[in-house]
């Protein structure tokens, strides 16, 4: 990429923008894995791409589902390269809600490390006009451990975008819960300690960010990938390979009785209760 970058944030996003070249076709990859009720491709590259770049393997080294159905992404070294870990979901679900349930130590990883929880548009015709309609959760320092850990991003267009930065901090456990609740114009963020489907009590939120504009992308052709890569390809700082647990992904659909509830609150916002 031939981009004059200003500030660090900017160089975050437009790496993880170019996810995939103007080019890119949408091909199927040769694996597939079933985790948590859906079918994921699970990408596989011998030449470096973005984001990073980096290799990504298809390899069960990299990517598996154990015996009690909880989905492993691994950073592995071998032959003399690093190689990532991603996969997709080959559904397209559209508004709702997406949540993640992560096993990880995410204020130790690796300044050099990404992990990633986002949507991604490949296949609408508007799809680069729309920025791809990507969405993240994104946990990584970006090579800088005096940068926070942790981030909530909304893409407006290939150079335009949201972001909210935060760090998260794990002093007693790894299970932590991470959502985005996608809606038509409207983006709710949340992330907790613990693994739950509603959050018991504000004490559990570490961070939560609502985001409301016209700009929001729309639903397109966008799917759910997760992955674990390098940033700028270089190596983890220590030079040990990282594992990442994701022990379940579930998704709410966007219903006309959770639209009527935002209209109301959207309205008694405005008049002050």
């Amino acid at each position: 990429m031939n981009f004059k970058i200003k500030t660090p944030l900017l160089m975050m996003g437009l790496v993880f923008l170019s996810f995939y070249n103007k080019d890119s076709v949408v091909s199927a990859y040769e694996r597939s894995i079933e985790f948590s009720g859906y079918e994921w491709e699970v990408r596989n590259n011998e030449i470096l791409e973005n984001p990073g770049p980096n290799y990504f393997s298809d390899s069960s080294d990299n990517v598996w589902v154990d015996s009690s159905g909880r989905l492993h992404l691994k950073l592995t070294y071998r032959d003399g390269k690093w190689y990532g870990a991603e996969i997709i979901n080959k559904e397209v679900l559209g508004y709702g809600k997406y949540t993640f349930h992560l096993e990880a130590k995410l204020d130790q990883l690796d300044s050099n490390v990404v992990l990633g929880l986002f949507t991604y548009d490949m296949e609408s015709t508007d799809a680069q006009k729309k920025a791809h309609r990507e969405i993240d959760i994104e946990f990584a320092e970006w090579g800088n451990v005096n940068h926070p850990n942790s981030q909530y991003t909304i893409w407006h267009s290939e150079a335009k975008k949201k972001a909210h930065t935060y760090d998260s901090h794990m002093p007693h456990g790894t299970w932590s819960t991470h959502s985005f609740d996608w809606q038509p114009k409207r983006i709710d963020f949340e992330s907790s300690g613990g693994h739950h489907k509603k959050t018991p009590d504000d004490d559990f939120i570490w961070q939560s960010w609502s985001y409301k504009n016209k700009r929001v992308p729309n639903e397109g052709l966008a799917k759910i990938h997760m992955n674990l890569w390098l940033f700028d390809g270089q190596p983890p700082k220590n030079n040990q390979e990282v594992e990442v647990i994701i022990s379940e992904f579930t998704f709410e659909p966007y219903t006309l009785k959770k639209k009527i509830k935002g209209t109301l609150r959207n309205i008694f916002s405005s008049i002050g209760f």
